[in-house]
């Protein structure tokens, strides 16, 4: 009786949980047919000379990007002198994406600068203020199922860049800056990584609800690499508390 008792309560945990990752307001619950861009540029080793070939994922220069210690969340932002940085992702045919990001210095510049680049065509938007300031634009993927995405200025820097299925308001980045760690991306072909000035513990969870492994005890951890294709959810464990992610392997 008591092995069936603790079986129900495990049963019943594992029921919650799962509810309140469904019943999440996580901006990532929104695009699980596609493979996002997020880039919080924390991880400036993932920047890369011009390719030649596309590789999904990798941020590119085009004429030079800086790191900088000036950040809207985090460390480190991205910032440009006449040029930028772009990479290829993944999108379904014939559908709208969103294109956001947090802009430093922005209402310094003049047109053509700043602007998202999506395809090669410059996409100027208009920054009031010279604080970091959110700024979103859409485009529509016609018959493509990839599409070039960047971002360049003239001194100004980007923070916090993400495509999207649906257009981002200022309160979908409230949450993670007051997370007390830092992920790498949402969605890579590769490695995730968190990274903390506190003890981390990670769950990976399928979506179906299969615990796949547990990483314990480190402020620094690298996970995905073996993960095969698919969407995955994250609990992840601090000092702090408890938050939970969703993370796309492609």
């Amino acid at each position: 009786m008591a092995i069936v008792t603790h079986i129900m309560k495990q049963l019943l945990n594992l029921t919650a949980f799962l509810l309140a990752m469904l019943n999440s307001e996580s901006l990532w619950a929104q695009c699980q047919h596609i493979t996002l861009t997020d880039s919080s540029f924390e991880f400036l080793t993932e920047f890369y000379g011009y390719p030649g070939v596309p590789e999904m994922g990798k941020w590119f220069y085009d004429d030079g990007v800086l790191s900088s210690d000036n950040a809207f969340s985090g460390d480190k932002s991205a910032c440009s002198n006449g040029g930028g940085a772009f990479q290829f992702v993944k999108v379904d045919s014939n559908t709208t994406y969103y294109v956001s990001a947090y802009i430093l210095n922005g209402a310094n510049e003049s047109a053509p600068y700043p602007h998202f680049r999506i395809n090669w065509v410059p996409h100027t938007v208009s920054v009031p203020t010279n604080n970091w300031t959110l700024i979103s634009t859409s485009f529509d993927s016609g018959s493509d199922t990839m599409a070039i995405v960047g971002f360049y200025s003239m001194g100004a820097c980007f923070d916090e860049f993400r495509v999207t299925c649906n257009p981002l308001t200022s309160a979908d980045f409230i949450e993670d800056r007051g997370k007390p760690y830092t992920l790498s991306s949402r969605s890579t072909n590769n490695s995730f990584f968190l990274d903390s000035e506190e003890n981390l513990d990670i769950e990976i969870w399928s979506v179906n609800g299969s615990l796949i492994a547990q990483i314990e005890e480190s402020n620094q951890i690298a996970f995905g690499a073996n993960l095969s294709k698919g969407m995955y959810v994250l609990k992840v464990k601090t000092d702090s508390g408890i938050w939970v992610e969703r993370v796309v392997k492609w």
